[in-house]
């Protein structure tokens, strides 16, 4: 009897591992865990969406190389279908377009993995080729980071206050 539970229960770990197939990556070593969200505030076109959420990546996927990223993970914001994570370069002042599927970003447990393709994979929204070809008018003060997105067509103005 014992077996048979046993059994059971790798049959189904091993079923939740490939349902979310970010833990089938993780595994693999194709992803890693940025870390659980930060405390912050986050508003859309005024309005305060507490199912937005921030995380920080402080290194590339390697881990070889620093960085200073905001993750702005969307994908929960019902309103906002185009773009499920953005990333804010703080370093360079400027947001880009990742690989944003469910296989390159996804929260188990309420951490945020993030797929090799998913860190190495951007677009600068700005860029006229690959792009939006909108400026998104970054604007970084202490802790507060505001800027454009464009939404259904429509620029958005976004505002992350990090407490």
């Amino acid at each position: 009897m014992k077996k048979v539970l046993l059994i059971a229960a790798v049959f189904v770990i091993l079923i939740l591992i490939f349902m979310n197939s970010i833990l089938g990556k993780f595994l693999t070593g194709t992803a890693r865990i940025i870390g659980k969200e930060i405390k912050s505030e986050i508003y859309i076109d005024g309005k305060r969406e507490d199912k937005a959420k921030l995380f920080i990546s402080k290194s590339n996927f390697e881990g070889n190389e620093t960085r200073d990223y905001l993750i702005l993970y969307l994908r929960d914001v019902k309103k906002i279908k185009e773009y499920p994570v953005l990333v804010i370069d703080r370093k360079y002042n400027d947001v880009m377009i990742p690989n944003a599927s469910k296989n390159d970003y996804n929260l188990v447990f309420n951490y945020l993995f993030q797929s090799d393709s998913g860190a190495n994979v951007m677009v600068f929204v700005k860029d006229d080729v690959k792009g939006l070809g909108f400026e998104p008018d970054l604007r970084i003060e202490n802790n507060v980071i505001k800027f454009k997105m464009l939404f259904a067509k429509k620029p958005s103005d976004i505002i992350i206050k990090i407490r």
